[in-house]
């Protein structure tokens, strides 16, 4: 049997892009794995927080 996991970006802690990256690090230490199959986000409360997470 295969596990996919998957979690989810709290946006509304981003407010600059290395923001996610320290989000991202610390859910993998949290799930205590080194992957993540799927990350969700699907609430961005401004085109300009669209930008920071992208870019």
């Amino acid at each position: 049997m295969k596990i996919k996991l998957a979690t989810k970006l709290p946006s509304w802690y981003v407010h600059e892009p290395r923001d996610m990256d320290k989000i991202f690090n610390s859910q993998l230490e949290s799930l205590r794995t080194d992957y993540i199959d799927y990350y969700l986000h699907n609430y961005l409360d401004t085109k300009d927080q669209a930008g920071k997470i992208l870019s």
